[in-house]
């Protein structure tokens, strides 16, 4: 999802090239749709009855057992990036089946973040488990991206719900910061801010500017592992590093 959101962004924006044989952007558009819609529908016939929880084939480990809630948190990122723009429609086709984006985010952000709810995402404070903290990143960055379209829409207990679970997966560790991580907490915060939502903006600001001067490299690389230099950098220059920075 997060590669159409870029092909996306660079046709909107004129820096996009066709695939080698195809000459047409207009057409190479409505390829890319169909495309996305596939995504969409192989994921959204495969959740569980909550809408929160992504149930895969195989053979599940214990964390999902009843499905995967990082199944659905990562695919968030994707539709939100799809709704943010206001002239992409919410309902989109496959094979002659509607799906719509809308009800899809929203349903799977008030079951995800409803404690009384069977597909309940659960909580670092519940669990121990701090997947939580960088899926919140994730999320909150969605809600953000679709804030006109499906945050404004939902009830004030529901918004409640959702603040609550935020905060709570945006507790900040004793020791900052440790690694990458800290753009979760971030994004976390950052979103609450602009949503008009308790956050601790200095905090924000910490990793934002003394933390990521810490680890940046030079020619825009980072490197948060024990050991700099060649052969130390890995895929998180793309996905945290880059990504998040941009969300924020």
């Amino acid at each position: 999802p997060v590669f159409i959101h870029i092909i996306i962004y660079d046709i909107r924006f004129g820096r996009y090239t066709c695939p080698k044989g195809r000459t047409n952007v207009r057409e190479d558009l409505g390829w890319l749709t169909d495309t996305w819609a596939g995504i969409v529908a192989g994921w959204a016939d495969h959740l569980d009855p909550s809408g929160a929880n992504l149930l895969i084939d195989g053979i599940h480990n214990r964390a999902d057992s009843n499905g995967s809630y990082e199944g659905t948190t990562r695919m968030l990122w994707g539709i939100g990036g799809w709704l943010s723009s206001p002239t992409r429609p919410g309902t989109v086709v496959w094979r002659d089946r509607s799906y719509d984006l809308e009800h899809l985010m929203r349903r799977a952000i008030v079951n995800g973040t409803n404690p009384d709810d069977p597909g309940y995402w659960g909580d670092p404070v519940q669990s121990g488990a701090a997947q939580y903290t960088v899926e919140s990143g994730q999320v909150a960055y969605a809600i953000w991206q679709t804030r006109h379209r499906v945050w404004d829409g939902l009830t004030p207990d529901e918004r409640r719900r959702v603040a609550d679970w935020l905060m709570v997966c945006g507790h900040p560790p004793e020791s900052r910061w440790g690694n990458n991580w800290a753009l979760f907490w971030a994004l976390n915060h950052a979103v609450r801010d602009a949503l008009g939502l308790p956050c601790d903006i200095d905090l924000v600001d910490d990793v934002m500017k003394r933390y990521l001067d810490d680890v940046y490299c030079g020619n825009g690389w980072y490197d948060d592992g024990p050991a700099r230099g060649t052969n130390h950098f890995d895929d998180y220059n793309l996905w945290v590093f880059a990504s998040h920075v941009l969300a924020w």
